[in-house]
């Protein structure tokens, strides 16, 4: 099952093919098996960290979302690591919390 698919966002002057970080999450959370959340979070994580270091970063996000044909501003993705990682990386703890706490990012 895709975890995301490209939509429409509705909002008039947005590309079809570009996706909200709302809308992201959205389908990561709809996708969760809360029995295994952990385990779940832990595997979409590792989707983006292909180098396998433990860290996202915005070329990672980016690499993913580009792979999956999904329009995301590199200014968003950057805001994204900015307000939840350090160090311009987000660790599977930071990245937990966001998937999980959403409504926290402004």
């Amino acid at each position: 099952k895709a975890v995301v698919s490209t939509q429409s966002t509705g909002e008039e002057g947005q590309d079809k093919d570009c996706v909200t970080f709302e809308q992201f999450s959205g389908k990561v959370k709809a996708n969760l098996d809360l029995a295994n959340e952990t385990d779940t979070l832990q595997g979409a994580f590792n989707a983006f960290d292909h180098t396998a270091d433990g860290f996202l970063t915005v070329s990672k996000i980016r690499s993913v979302m580009s792979s999956l044909g999904i329009s995301f501003p590199e200014s968003d993705i950057q805001m994204i690591v900015n307000q939840v990682g350090t160090d311009g990386r987000i660790s599977f703890d930071q990245f937990q919390t966001l998937m999980l706490n959403t409504d926290d990012i402004a």
